[in-house]
């Protein structure tokens, strides 16, 4: 809900802000060039946007005014980077990784009261996107814009357990190590947005869309000792599962250009 009221106030601000400037004619850049029957200084004010050759990067925003962070966990694309081919087309390139870790703590029973086990989780995903934006006339400030994505990743989850199983309870003299390496997802993602640029090369945009992605599973190989003898399993592949859904990609993402 919260991103939603922020996505909502930003499209009012950029709304408002192009009135006012088509209003007054400020354009510049690609724009001055689509406006020259405006005439006037005004179109040759300072250069805000990005033009051809240029480079931007970008993260994505969390939080409100007075609990701001930065995120790389979602969507595959809070660090981002675009070239920008002609002013107006841009090839883009997204990273995401994640990596979650826990540690759980098993405690022993009965005759085993006042031993201790562990189980130790690890899950780790990386995602990258590339793809193409073409962006629009907007005004001096605002860069409206369509874009498309390929998507790839990989996703692996390791455990260890030490007197605990991979549920987290005790068992003595036991021990196990569980991989899965093989994850694989491959999506494309069709999506719209906007760049508002605050100052000379500096902005912050918004992005929805609408995407397919496709994730295979791969095996997984579990090895276990009890009482010294050891054990591997291997588990074939589950199959694999597909999502066709829209999203707010990045949600508000702050970006420079170099």
């Amino acid at each position: 809900m919260k991103k939603f009221i922020t996505i909502v106030g930003l499209s009012a601000f950029a709304l408002t802000a192009q009135a006012q400037e088509n209003e007054r004619g400020i354009y510049s850049g690609r724009d001055a060039k689509r406006f020259k029957h405006m005439g006037g200084e005004n179109a040759e004010m300072e250069i805000l946007k990005p033009h051809a050759g240029n480079v931007t990067a970008e993260l994505g925003v969390t939080g409100g005014l007075g609990n701001t962070g930065l995120n790389l966990n979602n969507n595959a694309g809070m660090l981002r980077f675009r070239y920008f081919v002609t002013d107006d087309l841009a090839i883009r390139l997204g990273a995401n990784v994640t990596n979650e870790f826990e540690k759980t703590n098993a405690f022993g029973t009965g005759v085993n009261d006042g031993l201790e086990g562990t189980l130790k989780e690890r899950n780790t995903t990386v995602l990258f996107n590339i793809g193409a934006e073409k962006h629009f006339m907007g005004t001096r400030r605002l860069s409206p814009y369509v874009a498309a994505d390929f998507i790839i990743g990989n996703m692996s989850a390791h455990a260890t357990g030490d007197n605990a199983n991979s549920n987290a309870v005790f068992v003595n003299n036991y021990s196990f190590e569980s991989k899965s390496m093989n994850n694989t997802a491959v999506g494309f993602r069709a999506v719209v947005g906007a760049d508002y640029y605050i100052a000379k090369s500096v902005y912050l945009g918004v992005e929805a869309g609408l995407g397919y992605t496709s994730t295979k599973f791969g095996e997984t190989e579990t090895t276990a000792t009890l009482n010294n003898v050891t054990t591997t399993v291997t588990t074939p592949s589950t199959g694999r599962a597909a999502a066709f859904a829209p999203s707010i990609v990045t949600g508000i993402r702050i970006g420079f250009v170099f």
